[in-house]
């Protein structure tokens, strides 16, 4: 999502900043990781889920 066109849908998934990658799983947020990282590091903490 863009947080400059939806901004209710930032603020319900309290979105500070950018990046923001979040992991929903049967609609249950399970990870969420905040700012710039390397892939492999986005990767295992995903890993789980995926």
């Amino acid at each position: 999502m863009n947080v400059k066109y939806d901004k209710a849908l930032a603020e319900q998934y309290k979105v500070m900043s950018v990046p923001t990658v979040i992991c929903f799983v049967n609609g249950e947020q399970k990870v969420k990781v905040v700012g710039l990282k390397e892939q492999e590091e986005v990767e295992a903490l995903f890993e789980e889920y995926i």
